[in-house]
């Protein structure tokens, strides 16, 4: 029987730790999730497509809450999405006005990359 000094116990399970950590499967990246009618999150898909393939949807709006009571309430909101395309996003934000308020200036669609091609038809592309 060999005994085994300080040094060498260091260095095996150095080696074990090493080989456990290669051996682990990656952590997944996080699914970006979109459709035409919702959109997608900007944090995952800005990085993922470039500023200047998304157009951004915002939103802060209220509506009445009906809580039955003599004081009256309101339930304020905001949302923003991602879209590929203005329409997509002018239809998102068409449907959320259905049943919220929005307030003045702050329902808007917007190139994320900042520009817009002559004839206001989407983000400029590279």
């Amino acid at each position: 029987m060999t005994s085994r000094t300080p040094a060498s116990r260091r260095r095996t399970a150095a080696a074990l730790a090493a080989l456990l950590a290669a051996a682990e499967p990656a952590a997944a990246e996080r699914p970006i999730r979109y459709s035409p009618e919702r959109g997608g999150s900007c944090t995952v898909m800005i990085p993922y497509y470039g500023p200047r393939a998304l157009w951004i949807g915002r939103l802060a709006a209220e509506r009445p809450l009906d809580v039955s009571s003599d004081r009256i309430f309101s339930d304020a909101r905001t949302a923003e999405s991602c879209f590929f395309t203005e329409a997509e996003c002018r239809t998102w934000l068409a449907r959320l006005m259905i049943d919220w308020r929005p307030r003045p200036g702050f329902a808007l669609c917007e190139p994320a990359g900042g520009a817009v091609m002559r004839g206001g038809t989407g983000p400029v592309k590279p």
